[in-house]
């Protein structure tokens, strides 16, 4: 809510600032050395004062000009807010892609080094019998070079 006081209060210092350069006046003046000068005092007798033109100001607008003004901006806001909601949720699932595959290789981790530190004997259960099948040495040193390999292409 201070924000928008803070807002209001610097856009009505600004108006104030426009309104007062729009109406300031200028003078021109040739110094004894021919040299041509500006400014928005009368210094001498002969500065001449220009009626410089300026573009419209906002201030000068009517109603429907300043409603397709916020309406620009309204959609510009609306637009950064979905962008933003964008990158956020973005962010989100490559932050929950990472942790998923920190956890696989993880897993991995553990199992090879299970495979390559306990000397077990190893086995499988059968998926039809449900009876256990040993790991043959060969069979073993082919699911370490399996993980190993699974590790490299998988794990940073």
């Amino acid at each position: 809510m201070k924000k928008v006081g803070i807002l209001t209060a610097l856009t009505f210092i600004f108006l104030l600032f426009i309104v007062c350069v729009a109406h300031a006046e200028i003078y021109k003046w040739v110094d004894e050395n021919g040299k041509v000068h500006y400014s928005d005092r009368k210094s001498s007798n002969s500065a001449e004062e220009l009626n410089v033109t300026t573009g419209t100001s906002s201030l000068g607008a009517d109603s429907k000009d300043l409603e397709v003004q916020q309406e620009q901006t309204d959609r510009l806001l609306k637009s950064y807010e979905a962008d933003r909601i964008e990158r956020k949720e973005k962010r989100e699932k490559e932050k929950q892609v990472k942790e998923k595959r920190n956890k696989y290789c993880l897993a991995l981790k553990d199992q090879l080094r299970s495979f390559e530190e306990e000397r077990a004997i190893w086995y499988d259960l059968d998926k039809e019998t449900g009876e256990r099948r040993y790991i043959s040495d060969d069979d073993l040193k082919t699911r370490i070079s399996e993980l190993r390999k699974e590790i490299n292409s998988n794990c940073s």
